[in-house]
């Protein structure tokens, strides 16, 4: 998007992002609600993509690793699905807060691995690196679960997630020489230099090409201005779905757990069949688990901590308990097999569909 595009999708807006997030719900008319919804999903969609490629480029200027750099776009390419998220929880939906969440994770699996090893026809992911981002992964998803069925308190849930989350981002940006002077085995020091040394080989497929010896400054502001644009797109296109959903006397869980959550997660489907058709398998994982553990700890964890979460309906607990069970069917699948052929990427849509079915039907 070049720069007079992008500050007419920043004009486009129908309403400040302020006022809407501090704004009573209410029921929006018909024609205002679709309006803010689809203006919101197009505009949130646009400056996503300008998001994340300008992060690319600043990290490159900044000399990042490339997992680092792809560990950061993937957490800001998150920012739809968090601040709707947020957004309903504000307004004291937890239903909908939580179908976001729980919903968006669920198609990122599906939608970057399934659709991705459909359309490629199958994708090759590293054994040791997708071990490591399914242990990271599949934690984040187990505290998620526990916080959502209110097993365990979310600070204590966040906390958690966060000190799995930092050790694994150090992980990634540290030198192969730090890594084996750690505190640990030498042969499991030696593993986790090979599987972060295999997780890069594919995450600079994730980013864009671009010139070298360029500043990161303009590319950082630039980046700040699109997650502002995002921000806001995206407290409208909730502000619009939950009006639509009740307009149609949708359930909550239906408008946050299938609507919200797949409109907010297509820029990730996007970027999963287009890394996938590249050979970028290992790539795509760790796109998908990083997405994913983001969304549970900002847009569900954190709110936590001081809002309500307890969602109402059995809808929002099946749909915490379904991305639990998908999470480590996926891992299991990818690393018996190496990656995920058609067959197998047809599974996981089938398991999102199931999803979807039983959902909608309850």
């Amino acid at each position: 998007m070049t720069s007079p595009e992008f500050h007419a999708a920043l004009a486009s807006l129908p309403v400040p992002a302020a006022a809407l997030l501090s704004a009573p719900v209410a029921v929006l008319a018909m024609p205002a609600a679709a309006s803010l919804f689809t203006v919101g999903t197009a505009v949130s969609l646009a400056a996503s993509t300008v998001l994340v490629g300008r992060i690319a480029r600043a990290g490159e200027c900044l000399r990042l690793s490339n997992a680092a750099v792809g560990l950061i776009a993937a957490l800001c390419a998150d920012a739809p699905e968090v601040t709707s998220a947020v957004t309903a929880f504000s307004h004291h939906q937890a239903d909908v807060g939580v179908g976001v969440v729980f919903g968006s994770n669920i198609f990122n699996l599906a939608g970057l691995l399934g659709l991705g090893a459909i359309f490629a026809g199958s994708i090759s992911v590293h054994r040791r690196a997708a071990i490591l981002e399914g242990a990271v992964g599949g934690f984040i998803a187990l505290i998620g679960l526990l916080a959502g069925l209110r097993v365990m308190p979310p600070a204590a849930a966040l906390g958690l997630s966060a000190i799995a989350l930092v050790l694994y981002a150090a992980l990634t940006a540290v030198r192969a020489r730090t890594v084996r002077r750690l505190p640990i085995p030498p042969a499991a020091a030696v593993w986790l230099v090979r599987a972060v040394r295999e997780e890069s080989l594919d995450a600079s497929a994730a980013l864009p090409a671009h010139a070298s010896g360029r500043q990161a400054a303009p590319d950082a502001a630039i980046a700040a201005a699109a997650l502002a644009v995002v921000v806001a797109a995206s407290i409208a296109m909730e502000h619009g779905a939950t009006s639509l959903g009740a307009h149609y006397d949708l359930p909550n869980i239906v408008t946050g757990g299938i609507i919200l959550a797949a409109v907010t997660s297509l820029p990730n489907a996007v970027a999963g069949i287009y890394l996938s058709a590249k050979g970028r398998g290992t790539a795509v994982m760790s796109g998908a688990m990083n997405s994913n553990a983001f969304n549970v700890m900002a847009g569900l964890l954190v709110p936590g901590v001081a809002l309500p979460l307890a969602a109402e309906s059995p809808g929002a607990v099946l749909s915490a308990i379904w991305y639990a069970a998908m999470t480590a069917g996926v891992i299991v699948l990818v690393v018996a097999g190496r990656g995920l052929t058609r067959l197998s990427g047809a599974a996981i849509i089938a398991g999102y569909l199931c999803f979807v079915g039983v959902i909608v039907a309850r």
